[in-house]
């Protein structure tokens, strides 16, 4: 599945008008598109969109709730953006707290999103390390990549993971010290992938052109509406 693709689905549904609530329409239209939507945006590492979202989204839901009672999709929206605000301040320990949260809460599709999500970001994160790091403590390692220092099957599983990856993990007890491989971990595959990704980098700068234009027009259709609704 192409997570952009899903994004861009997402992104002409928020623009949509609602059906009546007791239409046919109504009982087929997608639900959660705009959980799925900020997930698919972090995801994606278009974090700057994300937030866009949760300003159009935390918006209309402050001008459209009424009541007392909250709206579930807004609700699962606004937990998962409680993790993806750290996410865009770099600060993974907090990160991986309200993702944590978003999977132990068992709401769906917010538990599965946040897992992808949650996946992603923390490969994204050693990545980083092993271009930053020549060595890190066992206890830093765990807090970056969201994992307990004190739990002893979490941290067998990352001791696995990275010495898949090439790392020399070394004592995994506190106080103990790992260290990345030299010049990162670089799959065999990925070797010619990134010879295709250089050649075509023109490509993906009108690419992320286009779509931050996209974005833009799209806040901007949004805003339009509230303030149409507003002025009714």
């Amino acid at each position: 599945i192409n997570t952009k693709e899903i994004v861009d689905a997402c992104e002409l549904m928020e623009l949509s008008l609602p059906p009546p609530p007791d239409s046919i329409q109504a009982e087929t239209r997608l639900r959660y598109t705009k959980v799925t939507q900020m997930a698919g945006l972090l995801y994606l590492h278009e974090y700057q969109h994300a937030r866009h979202l949760w300003r159009r989204q935390s918006s209309t839901n402050s001008n459209n709730n009424n009541s007392n009672s909250e709206d579930p999709e807004f609700y699962q929206l606004k937990l998962l953006w409680s993790a993806a605000k750290h996410m865009m301040t770099n600060n993974p320990t907090s990160a991986f707290v309200g993702l944590n949260m978003c999977v132990k809460s068992n709401l769906q599709p917010l538990a599965n999103h946040a897992k992808e999500v949650m996946d992603k970001y923390r490969e994204e994160m050693v990545v980083l390390m092993e271009r930053s790091y020549v060595k890190i403590s066992w206890d830093d390692c765990c807090d970056k990549l969201g994992m307990k220092r004190d739990d002893d099957d979490e941290k067998k599983e990352l001791r696995d993971y990275l010495e898949k990856r090439g790392w020399n993990v070394g004592d995994s007890g506190s106080g103990g010290y790992l260290s990345p491989p030299k010049g990162g971990y670089v799959p065999e595959e990925e070797e010619e992938e990134e010879e295709e990704e250089e050649e075509n980098e023109m490509e993906v700068a009108e690419e992320k052109k286009k779509r931050d234009d996209k974005i833009q027009a799209l806040t901007e259709i949004v805003a339009f509406m509230e303030c149409r609704r507003t002025n009714a």
